[in-house]
C-alpha cells in the first residue's frame, strides 16, 4: 500500500429509474472516461443514459445492492473509484469471494491493486497471538473489501479478472 486514500463506490442505475430525485453524487461514463457530478434536484435520463448513470452509495454497505453472494456474480453494475482510477464491473460478472473472520484483521492489500494466487490480504491475529494470512485464491484485482461484522471481525473482498479501469477527468 502506497498511501491511503479511500475509496468510493458508484450503482449503475436501472431501467425502471428514469426520474430521479437526487442528493448523491454522480458517475457518468462517457466513451472511455468517467466525470462526477454533484447532485442535481431532479434528473431525468433518456433510454440511452440507462448503463452509463451511477449513483454514490454509502461505501461499507454498498455489497448488498451489487453483489449477489450466493452466485458470486455482480447483480447491477458498478463503479469502484480509487484517485482518478474508475474500476468498473457489470452485471452478470463473475468474481471470487474471500471471506475472513478473526479477533483483529488488517489488510494488506488496496482497493484496485493486482493481486496473484496466494498473495497475502489480511493479517489475522488470533487470541492466542498468533498471526496467520488470509490469501488470494486467484489472479485479478481487488475490486472491493469491507468489514462486514465487528466481534469478531469479519472481511469480505471482491476480486475479479473483469475490471475495465477509466479516467476520473472531472468533478463538477
Amino acid at each position: 500500500m502506497d498511501k491511503l486514500v479511500l475509496p468510493r463506490i458508484f450503482i449503475g442505475i436501472g431501467e425502471g429509474d428514469y426520474n430521479l430525485d437526487v442528493d448523491r453524487n454522480l458517475l457518468i461514463l462517457e466513451e472511455d472516461k468517467a466525470y462526477i457530478k454533484k447532485p442535481f434536484k431532479q434528473i431525468y435520463l433518456s433510454s440511452k443514459s440507462i448503463g452509463n448513470v451511477y449513483v454514490e452509495e454509502i461505501y461499507d454497505d454498498a455489497y448488498k445492492y451489487f453483489l449477489d453472494i450466493e452466485q458470486s456474480a455482480i447483480c447491477r453494475n458498478v463503479c469502484t473509484v480509487i484517485g482518478v482510477k474508475a474500476l468498473f464491473l457489470n452485471a452478470g460478472d463473475h468474481v471470487v469471494l474471500r471471506e475472513f473472520i478473526g479477533k483483529n484483521i488488517v489488510p494488506m492489500v488496496s482497493v484496485g491493486e493486482k493481486v496473484e494466487k496466494s498473495t497475502r490480504l489480511v493479517a489475522i491475529f488470533t487470541g492466542k497471538r498468533e498471526v496467520r494470512y488470509g490469501l488470494s485464491q486467484t489472479n485479478g484485482v481487488v475490486f472491493y473489501f469491507t468489514q462486514i461484522e465487528y466481534k469478531p471481525q469479519k472481511y469480505l473482498f471482491v476480486i475479479s479478472q473483469n475490471v475495465v479501469v477509466r479516467k476520473v477527468v472531472g468533478c463538477e
